[in-house]
């Protein structure tokens, strides 16, 4: 588990966007990046204005929980072809609760509306961070925990 780094220097919102990106993704990964970033300014620049921009002003809205905001950032990123992005929002869409059965429909829509090789490639990176975290000692779920709200949906 590491450590909790300073966030002394930070302004206030980035502060509040900084513990936002921890329910998100986990204290210990965002603890992490920080601890590797923190003493560099060039790259702070960067890290506050998303805590401030991405994370308290967008995450921090009530219109949408989180799960639903980690759910459409997987979809989004792996519509755009973004593996490093894939990776963060698979392991955000387990911090909010979604099996492997759901995180895998997420995908399958991105497959229908974006194109097949963009669901593929999701698909692949997903499989490679459920191994992760499973080495991680993270157990996920294989299926979803409820019944679907809806099979009749329309496209």
């Amino acid at each position: 588990m590491s450590k909790k780094p300073s966030v002394d220097g930070m302004t206030p919102l980035a502060k509040e966007g900084y513990e936002i990106r921890q329910k998100i993704f986990g204290a210990d990964n965002v603890n992490a990046w920080h601890e590797r970033v923190a003493d560099d300014p060039f790259l702070m620049q960067y890290f506050d204005f998303t805590h401030e921009i991405c994370f308290a002003k967008l995450w921090g809205r009530n219109t949408l929980d989180m799960r639903m905001r980690s759910i459409l950032s997987l979809a989004i990123n792996a519509a755009n072809g973004a593996p490093s992005a894939i990776r963060r929002h698979v392991r955000s869409c387990v911090t909010q609760g979604l099996s492997k059965e759901e995180i895998g429909e997420v995908l399958l829509h991105v497959y229908v509306y974006a194109g097949a090789h963009s669901s593929f490639g999701a698909f692949t990176v997903a499989r490679e961070v459920f191994e992760e975290m499973e080495s991680e000692g993270i157990v996920i779920p294989e299926k979803a925990q409820w019944p679907s709200s809806s099979t009749d949906g329309a496209a």
